[in-house]
C-alpha cells in the first residue's frame, strides 16, 4: 500500500527497506539555555554540507527561530492539504514543518527543534526510521545569567531532561563555538550507521493482513522493541550461543513502556496519587551508625570498599551531599555511575530527600500510592514525576509552602503537625537532581535498583546491580551505592559488586573451605552451614565449597553494618519477638543463597562472556532452585 510504501515497506515481501536513510535529531532544551541561538550557528557552519539538512519552520506567527511566517488560515490549509507533516501548538503560534521524509531517506541526516511534548509524535510518525534527542542544557546559574542578559524572563524547567539511549547531552556551559562544535560532533557521531547483522530487512509479515487495530499496536508497542533488541544484538562482539535466550534478555530487562502511564499520550488523565489529608510529606535522614563521622557534609554511613577505593556506600544524601562526593569522585577516577539502591519513591524537597507515608500509618506508604503495585524502575520514575508534580500543585495553592515534617516524632509532640514552610527551589525527583548536575559539567548517571529493604534481593533486581557496575567497568568509572539509610540494601550492593570484580580477577579462597559433605556438627553461627547452603553448593560439583568460601571473604570484608553470613544466626537467636526473629533470619538466610548462587553464576560468566544474566541462569537451574524452596534454619 502507498502507507508501507511511505514507510519504506515492501507490501509484496512484507520487509523494512534496507536503504540507508540518513538520522533524525530532535533539537530541544532547558528554557533560556540559548538552544535556538546554538542551532543557528549549527546551521551556519554546515550550510554547505551534503550530509545534513535543516528544513524550515512554519509558523502562523512570531517565532525566536528564523521561520516561514504565514496567516493562520494559510497555516491550516497546509496541515488540512498534507504540505506539513508535523505540527504543534506554541502557545497562541501554531508552528511546524513540511515534510522531509524523502530527505531522510536519500540518506541525509535532517536536524529540526521541536519542544519535548512532541517526542511522542514523532516517534509514531518516524517509528521507522532511525532518530537520535540532542538535549541541550547547562547550570541554574548559566541560565539565569543568560536570561538577564537578554532581557527575557528566568524560566524555571518544569519537565525533566528526556531519557533513553537515544539521547546525548550538550551542556553549552561556554561560548556559542563551543556548544556549537559540541552539537556538530554528536550529529557526525550518529548519523547513518549500518549493522553488520541481523541482515539489512526485518520480517513484518503479519503487519499486511492484520486489522487497522492490530497493525496500530503492532506498529507501536511490539516493533519498535523488535527493532531496538535485533540492533543491540547485531553490536555485540561475541554472538550468543543462544540467541533466543539472549533477546528475551534483553526484552524483559529494556521492556517497551511507552504505552504505560502518562508517557503514552493518553488523553484520560491519570488520578491524583496525593489524596488531602491523607499523606505527609516526611524528612528522611538516615542516622550515622558507623564508627567514624563523615568527612562531607549532607552524607551519612559513607564507606568504601577496602579492596575497590571506586565502590562507595552512603545513605540517601542532601543534593549538596551528593554534589560534593561526586565532585571528589570525578576529580580521582572522572566518571561516576550512581546507583539508587531502593523501590520506593522519594523526592528532593528544599534541598532535602523526603518520603510519602500515609498520615494515619506513619512509615507506611499511602494507598494510593500502595495501590501502584511498582514493579519497573520506569514505574518508580513515573510515580515520581507524577508526585513531584502533584506536591508542586499543592504548593502553588498554598502560596508556595509546603508541610514538611522531621524525620521523626516523639510520642509528645505525635499530635503536633508542623507549619507549612516557603519552597526555597521546586519539588524534585532524583533524576532532577543528577540531570542538574550533569549541566554542571559533571560527568555522573543516575542508575536504579529496585532493592527491597524487608525482603530478599529478587534475582532481576541482582541483574541491575551487576549491570551497572559492568557498565562503570569498562570506563573505570566510581559507583556509588545509596538506599534510606545507607544500611542493608546499599551493603547488599557493594558485596554483589565486589564479589563479581574478585570473581573476575581469578580470586581464591583466602582460609577455611567447607567440606563438601557436610559433618555430624554444622557451624550454623560462624560459617551459616545450614542444610540449604550446603546442598546449593553440592550442586556446583567440587567448586561449590571454593564458591562459598570466596563469597564468604567478600563479606567480611565488606560488613559495615550488616552481615550477611553471621547475621542470620544472630537473628535468630536474637532477643525479642521469636516470630519476627524466624521470618528476619529466613531472610538473611535467602540472601546469603542468592550471593553463594551469583557467585556460581559469575564464574561460569567469565568465561561464557556474560551471555545471560543471572535471572536467565538460574531459570535453566531448575534443581538449583528448587534447593531454594528447601531453605530452613536447621
Amino acid at each position: 500500500s502507498d502507507v508501507y510504501k511511505r514507510q519504506g515497506i515492501n507490501a509484496e515481501y512484507g520487509i523494512l527497506s534496507c536503504k540507508m536513510a540518513g538520522t533524525l535529531y530532535l533539537v530541544m532544551g532547558a528554557p533560556n539555555v540559548g538552544t535556538c541561538t546554538l542551532m543557528k550557528r549549527v546551521r551556519d557552519a554546515l550550510a554547505d554540507s551534503t550530509d545534513f539538512a535543516f528544513p524550515m519552520i512554519v509558523a502562523s506567527g512570531a517565532v525566536k527561530q528564523e521561520a516561514e511566517v504565514v496567516t493562520p488560515d494559510e497555516f491550516q490549509r497546509r496541515k488540512v492539504s498534507g504540505d506539513l507533516q508535523l505540527f504543534w501548538k506554541n502557545g497562541d503560534v501554531e508552528v511546524g514543518y513540511r515534510s522531509f521524509l524523502g530527505v531522510i531517506e536519500s540518506g541525509v541526516n535532517v536536524a529540526i527543534e521541536v519542544p519535548q511534548s512532541v517526542i511522542a509524535k514523532v516517534e509514531k510518525l518516524f517509528f521507522y526510521h532511525k532518530k537520535r534527542i540532542i538535549y541541550v542544557t547547562a547550570s541554574q546559574e548559566i541560565r539565569k545569567q543568560r536570561a538577564g542578559t537578554s532581557g527575557h524572563p528566568y524560566v524555571e524547567t518544569s519537565q525533566s531532561k528526556p531519557q533513553g539511549p537515544n539521547v546525548s547531552t550538550v551542556v553549552n556551559s561556554g561560548t556559542i563555538s563551543e556548544g556549537a562544535a559540541d552539537v556538530i560532533g554528536t550529529m557526525k557521531q550518529h548519523g547513518k550507521e549500518s549493522l553488520s547483522f541481523p541482515p539489512c530487512a526485518v520480517s513484518i509479515t503479519v503487519l499486511r493482513n492484520a486489522q487497522n487495530a492490530t497493525r496500530e499496536y503492532l506498529s507501536e508497542q511490539v516493533i519498535p522493541g523488535l527493532t531496538n533488541a535485533l540492533t543491540a544484538i547485531s553490536q555485540l562482539p561475541v554472538k550468543p550461543k543462544n540467541p533466543y535466550l539472549w533477546l528475551s534478555e534483553y526484552l524483559e530487562t529494556n521492556a517497551n513502556l511507552g504505552g504505560q502511564g502518562e508517557d503514552a499520550g493518553s488523553s484520560d488523565p491519570l488520578p491524583a496519587l496525593l489524596v488531602p489529608g491523607g499523606y505527609i510529606c516526611r524528612l528522611e535522614q538516615a542516622p550515622h551508625v558507623l564508627d567514624e563521622p563523615p568527612s562531607m557534609q549532607g552524607l551519612a554511613n559513607l564507606r568504601r570498599s577496602p579492596q575497590h577505593d571506586r565502590l562507595v556506600g552512603v545513605g540517601q544524601p542532601s543534593t549538596s551531599g551528593i554534589r560534593e562526593l561526586v565532585a571528589e569522585l570525578c576529580g580521582s577516577h572522572g566518571e561516576v555511575v550512581w546507583l539508587q539502591c531502593r523501590d520506593s519513591p522519594v523526592l528532593y524537597i528544599n534541598q532535602h530527600p523526603h518520603t510519602i507515608q500515609s498520615k494515619d500509618k506513619q512509615g507506611e506508604p499511602p494507598l494510593s500510592l500502595r495501590a501502584q503495585c511498582i514493579s519497573s524502575v520506569a514505574e518508580l520514575r513515573s510515580i515520581e514525576h507524577r508526585l513531584s508534580r502533584e506536591l508542586s500543585e499543592t504548593a502553588s495553592q498554598q502560596g508556595g509552602k509546603l508541610q514538611l515534617f522531621p524525620p521523626s516524632l516523639n510520642k509528645d509532640a505525635a499530635d503536633v503537625e508542623p507549619e507549612p514552610v516557603e519552597l526555597t527551589t521546586r519539588v524534585k525527583t532524583p533524576q532532577d537532581v543528577f540531570d542538574e548536575l550533569e549541566a554542571e559539567g559533571f560527568n555522573v548517571k543516575l542508575r536504579r535498583a529496585m532493592l527491597n529493604g524487608d525482603a530478599p534481593p529478587e534475582p532481576e533486581e541482582m541483574d541491575e546491580v551487576l549491570a551497572a557496575v559492568r557498565a562503570a567497568s569498562q570506563t573505570g568509572a566510581a559507583v556509588v551505592f545509596s538506599c534510606g539509610n545507607g544500611g542493608e540494601r546499599t551493603e547488599l550492593a557493594m558485596v554483589l559488586s565486589a564479589i563479581m570484580l574478585a570473581v573476575e580477577s581469578g580470586a581464591e579462597p583466602r582460609g577455611y573451605v567447607d567440606p563438601l559433605e557436610a559433618g555430624p556438627n554444622p557451624d550454623l553461627k560462624e560459617k551459616a552451614q545450614f542444610a540449604g547452603i550446603v546442598e546449593l553448593c553440592q550442586h556446583f560439583g567440587p567448586r561449590g565449597p571454593v564458591v562459598k568460601a570466596v563469597v564468604d571473604d567478600v563479606i567480611d570484608d565488606h560488613t559495615s553494618l550488616v552481615h550477611f553470613r553471621k547475621g542470620i544466626h544472630e537473628c535468630w537467636r536474637g532477643k525479642g519477638d521469636k516470630s519476627k526473629a524466624v521470618c528476619d533470619a529466613m531472610n538473611r538466610l535467602e540472601t546469603y543463597w542468592y550471593l553463594i548462587a551469583v557467585g556460581e553464576y559469575l564464574s561460569q560468566q567469565v568465561t561464557d562472556r556474560y551471555q545471560q544474566n543471572f535471572n536467565t541462569w538460574l531459570k535453566s537451574k531448575r534443581a538449583i532452585k528448587r534447593s531454594l524452596h528447601k531453605l530452613c534454619l536447621v
